[in-house]
Order: structure tokens, then sequence, then C-alpha cells
């Protein structure tokens, strides 16, 4: 069965009732008892989704059908989770509080695939559900996603939209919308970084997921075949007593078909083992990062040299000043004390001459 694309609605936007309990969605006798109005397309009260547009399909699946393959512990989702390479996958029942708020947790370690980055990290899901319209007409998850284990993990978040809206009794749209949501403030080179590899790991689990998807309708698609198929050759098999020949030759045909038919499943069995990992991808511009911070951290250590050795230039020259200064001062203080050798050498040659005068103006005397 061929999915088909489907483009925003252009019809107004139906207020959402009361939230309807999980599991209360309406019987097949109760949907194919309504109306052709209530038949129509129902469209997403939402007024606005964070982020950019990941999924926009419709699926030949019920709301039902897909609420229990994706946010029930289904056989499909564990293979889907399977093909995401997650592991350890808990998800609490659902409960509600007193506000009539539906929400679960759910946690899982999702593998990563980086050089420079651990092997895992832990990745925790807040989960609230509400449904709008009527009968069953569709519901909305938002999905706040946390990881752990991986760097800059605590300064943002994931938020996922999801809108499940009912077509027709046998076709519903899904809807997701997604975006980061930042605690801090950011460095402008690792923001990029963050957004580049988060977007893609975002389009690389919805493209597992519009694929496995795709896989469980065709799948579905092929069962009803398969067991009509199987009620003919018990048919056959039943009138071989009549005509063995025309049973032989039913039996060979039949066993054809459904040769063919295994063939097809195991075809589809290869393209949902396909692995597709999403992890975020930070080991490239970690590397980036340590480079530019070395970098800085070199270039911070010349200039810090450079400064100290021209701070210690005029330091040196004030020291060689003031040794001048002091030899100076020095030589002058040598020069005033020969001096003043000097005047005492002739103070006392002076005072030796007064004397010896005096000496012989006595003895003149005495004569």
């Amino acid at each position: 069965m061929k999915i088909k694309n489907r483009s925003e609605p252009s019809t107004p936007i139906a207020a959402p009732s009361v939230s309807r309990p999980i599991g209360e969605f309406p019987s097949i006798a109760e949907a194919s008892s309504q109306s052709s109005l209530e038949q129509e397309d129902v469209n997403c009260p939402c007024d606005s989704h964070t982020g950019k547009l990941l999924l926009d399909n419709v699926y030949p699946l019920s709301v039902e059908e897909i609420y229990n393959l994706l946010f029930t512990d289904s056989p499909w989702f564990k293979k889907f989770n399977d093909v995401l390479k997650n592991s350890g996958y808990v998800a609490s029942a659902w409960t509600t509080d007193k506000d009539g708020v539906r929400s679960r947790t759910c946690t899982y370690t999702m593998a990563l695939n980086h050089a420079m980055a651990p092997k895992s990290c832990v990745v925790t899901e807040k989960q609230v559900i509400s449904h709008f319209g009527r009968n069953g007409d569709g519901f909305i998850v938002n999905k706040e996603t946390q990881n752990s284990g991986i760097p800059y993990a605590n300064d943002f978040t994931i938020q996922c939209t999801y809108c499940i809206s009912k077509i027709s009794d046998n076709e519903a749209r899904i809807k997701v919308h997604g975006g980061i949501i930042y605690k801090k403030s950011i460095w402008s080179v690792v923001r990029g970084y963050i957004e580049k590899s988060t977007y893609q790991g975002l389009d690389d689990h919805y493209n597992a997921l519009e694929k496995t998807l795709r896989v469980e309708c065709q799948t579905k698609a092929l069962r009803p075949e398969n067991q009509l198929i199987m009620d003919r050759f018990d048919e056959d098999s039943l009138s071989s007593v009549e005509d063995p020949v025309t049973n032989v030759q039913s039996i060979r045909t039949q066993s054809r078909l459904l040769i063919g038919r295994r063939d097809t499943g195991a075809h589809i069995s290869s393209i949902s083992a396909t692995t597709i990992t999403s992890p975020t991808d930070y080991g490239f511009y970690i590397r980036i990062i340590i480079c530019l911070l070395t970098g800085l951290v070199l270039l911070n250590t010349l200039l810090l040299f450079r400064l100290k050795a021209l701070e210690m230039q005029p330091r040196y020259g004030e020291a060689i000043a003031e040794l001048q200064k002091k030899v100076l001062e020095n030589h002058k203080v040598n020069d005033q004390t020969t001096t003043l050798e000097n005047l005492l050498d002739t103070v006392n040659q002076l005072a030796n001459e007064l004397q010896k005068l005096k000496q012989q103006i006595s003895y003149k005397q005495d004569l």
C-alpha cells in the first residue's frame, strides 16, 4: 500500500476537547457508525510548533494503531529500538496528575560512534499526551528529551511534538516538529555545532521512523492476502478426492504464490534490519575546539613573555642609572675626601711653620 505525503491543511483549526483517557479509542463499530461529516480530515489544534518539521505523512493506520505502535511497549517499538541500537529502554506507566495531565517518563541508552566521545549516553524523555476531537479523532504528545554524558548536554533539551490526526477509519496523519531549547547561554561556535549535530540526528531518527512505519504498513497490507491464499489452499486440499489432477495444479499454483509472498516478506524484513543510528556527533567539533583552545593558550603564553620582557627593560635601565649615580656620588665623595686631606696637610704645614716662627721670635727676644 502506498504512503502519501500530505501538506499543511488550510481548514480552520478545531478546538481541543477534554483529554481522553489512554486506551479509550472508538471501536470499529462506533467508527463505522459515524456520519459523513465526522469522516472528514481532522486538523491538529496546535497554534504553533517548536522547531522544524521532521515528519509529515499519511499512513494506512488508524489513530489507535499508531498510538499502540509508538507509545506502548509493543513488539514493533522494541524492533524499532533495535534498529536504532538503543538499549535498556524502560517506560513508566501513563499517570494523571491532579490537573488532569497524563504523562510518563522513558529512559534508555543510546549508542555513540565517536572516537573522542563516550561509547554511549543516557537519554531521558518526558512525554505528555492530550487528546482532541471526538471519537478518537487524534492526540498530541509533547516529548522533552534530556541527554547526559556528552559535552554541553546539560545546557539544552530537545523538544518534539507529535500531532496524530484522523483522516479516515483506516488512515491517520503523523506530523512531528522538533527543535532545541537552550537552558543557558552558549558560545556561538559551540551552539552552531550543537544545532548541526542535533538536527542531523533528528533527521536520521525520523527517517528511520518513516521507513519502519512504511514496512509495517506493507506487512499489514500483505496479511489479509496471505490468509486468503491459505484459505483457498485448504479448500483445494479438501476437494482433492473429487478432482486429483486439478488439485495438484492448484497446489502448485498456490505454492508458487506463497513462495512469492515469503520472498516479499523477507525483502521487507531486510529493509527493517538496516542499521540506522542517529547519535549526536561531537567528536570532530571537540577536536577543533581543543585545537583552537591550545592555540589560544600558546598565543597568550607568548604574549605574556613579551610583556614581561617589556616590563623588565625599564627596570634594567633604572638599575643601571641608579648604579651610575652611586658611582658618581662615590667619585665625588672620594674627591672631596682627597681635597680635605690636602687642606689638612697644608694646615699642618702652616702650623709647623708658625711654631718655628714663634720659636725664632722667642729666641731673639731672649737675646
